[in-house]
């Protein structure tokens, strides 16, 4: 008689890919656990403009020093520009530093044993099929 499939190890290595493709898509988090979004800092004029900028390319905040407004208004449009500018390529570069990378290595390591087992898996319950079938034929004759 055949020994029963266990296919307990397959399942584990099933659930071990789960979690590690949910981790690296932020699945399962609490409210808690939500980083903070990420906010770029830009300046101009050696810091008399500085400019804060928020995901979605809003600016929040833009502070003049009272010196900065001698400049002509070229000049000071100019550096606006620049304090902006600088602080949305602050944000762009944070947004990238944060983006989570899944291991994809890792995965495609657990995804092979996952063949490999499953194959093994498979093999071994259709040996138990034949098995069967073959003890109900000769129960038959």
């Amino acid at each position: 008689m055949s020994a029963p499939v266990d296919f307990g190890p397959m399942g584990r290595v099933i659930e071990s890919t789960l979690k590690a493709l949910d981790q690296a898509r932020g699945v399962g988090r609490t409210e808690a656990e939500e980083p903070e979004p990420p906010v770029g800092y830009g300046q101009a004029v050696d810091g008399q403009i500085t400019v804060e900028a928020h995901t979605g390319g809003r600016l929040a905040q833009l502070r003049i020093d009272p010196l900065a407004m001698r400049l002509d208004s070229v000049k000071l449009a100019e550096a606006i520009v620049t304090a902006a500018n600088a602080a949305l390529a602050d944000l762009q570069g944070k947004l990238r530093a944060g983006l989570v990378t899944p291991d994809l290595a890792a995965l495609a390591t657990q995804l092979k044993q996952v063949q490999q087992e499953s194959t093994q898996q498979m093999g071994a319950f259709l040996t138990a099929l034949t098995d069967t079938q073959a003890r109900i034929a000769a129960a038959g004759r």
